[in-house]
């Protein structure tokens, strides 16, 4: 006799499940947890914390990653996004499941609205920031970038800006620069504006943005499209990531055992205290909300500091207390790896907050590429 006869729908399926794991705890036996839809029906039973407590390993496979060991961190904290009364658990990564992995990008300094003509240009620097020295830059373009393109500057941001180049690129997804062309000190041809008004900051034009709502990252982790499908940009000096062409969601390596399992979380997040994009929809220093079925832990989750995010994020109870040692995460080589937290180093608008060299708190450029340890809800 099939299943589909003794069990007409799923939701008597789901009942079986809570139910044998109830026996199994009466007789001390392991809860059958079978599959992650099983996982869910004792969750949302409200049996989770008995049924699975924080600890727990949960295993899945991803088409690309291989084996992801979940640990479950705690139940009814986080809150799911369209209904707050939906019971929840809370699982983070065991291990390091991708290698490295760019945050976001450095971005453009220049978004061209409209068509830009070939000419000489120049822009204002309004401070010195490590060796972009205080003043007035030109440079002179040797054909149109059309609209919808961007000037970026090449090279490293803790050089002289005299020795860096401007570079124009037809589109915010476009790996190949039109002309390559050099920056000397000058007032000549037609301003542009002021780095960090008109312009993007320096931080960002250098080093990429530490926003976690509008990041490369955050759209990997969300995404189930294929590769050369998962990022669009999110304000107009974006740029792809390195790993644009050839890194397919994360979300499409799973199968819909784990996926119709997940939950919608909702974050809480505050923005770093410097800059963001005049068209982003995140004010400097405010509190913000996201919505997400994958994400990075936050700073204050696994270190118990606050900063960047909101007043409700709570340590995970699996770190509350701990050594930097028990922060450490490997691969699944067994080779430690630094990884990403989402929350920003407020006084930056480039830096992300990271766990270090044996577990220490740090943070790191966000155009570098670190290990990335995902959470999730079951709800």
């Amino acid at each position: 006799m099939s299943f589909t006869n003794l069990f007409p729908n799923k939701d008597q399926f789901d009942t079986m499940n809570v139910n044998l794991a109830a026996i199994a705890k009466a007789i001390g036996a392991t809860s059958p947890l079978s599959s992650f839809k099983a996982a869910q029906a004792i969750v949302r039973a409200g049996m989770g914390p008995d049924l699975i407590p924080p600890g727990t390993l949960l295993r899945t496979t991803h088409a690309t990653y291989g084996e992801v060991v979940w640990e479950v961190q705690r139940h009814n904290v986080e809150k799911h996004a369209t209904d707050e009364n939906i019971p929840t658990m809370t699982m983070l990564a065991r291990n390091v499941v991708v290698d490295a992995l760019q945050f976001d990008a450095a971005e453009a300094f220049y978004y061209c609205a409209s068509a830009l003509a070939a000419g000489t240009y120049c822009f204002t620097v309004p401070e010195t920031i490590s060796n972009w020295a205080a003043g007035t830059y030109q440079f002179t373009l040797t054909s149109q970038v059309p609209a919808g393109g961007v000037l970026k500057i090449s090279g490293n941001w803790g050089t002289a800006l005299t020795s860096l180049s401007v570079q124009s690129f037809a589109t915010r997804s476009t790996s190949t620069a039109s002309q390559t062309v050099a920056i000397t000190s000058g007032s000549g041809g037609t301003s542009l504006g002021t780095c960090g008004t008109e312009l993007n900051h320096a931080h960002r034009i250098g080093y990429g943005s530490n926003n976690w709502k509008e990041s490369a990252m955050r759209q990997f982790l969300n995404s189930e499209a294929a590769a050369g499908q998962v990022w669009t940009p999110q304000t107009k000096f974006d740029y792809m990531p390195s790993w644009f062409s050839n890194t397919a969601g994360f979300l499409a390596g799973f199968d819909d055992d784990f996926l119709d399992s997940l939950g919608v979380c909702a974050l809480q997040n505050i923005a770093n205290s410097v800059y963001e994009s005049p068209d982003s929809t995140t004010q400097v220093g405010a509190r913000y909300e996201t919505q997400d079925r994958i994400w990075l832990p936050s700073r204050k989750e696994i270190y118990g500091s606050s900063e960047g995010v909101g007043e409700n994020t709570e340590v995970y109870p699996l770190y509350d207390g701990v050594e930097n040692a028990a922060r450490v995460k490997y691969n699944n080589s067994g080779v430690y790896k630094a990884y990403w937290l989402r929350s920003p180093y407020a006084s930056n608008a480039n830096l992300v907050r990271i766990s270090y060299t044996g577990g220490s708190l740090s943070g790191s450029n966000a155009h570098n590429a670190l290990g990335v340890v995902p959470a999730c809800i079951i709800a």
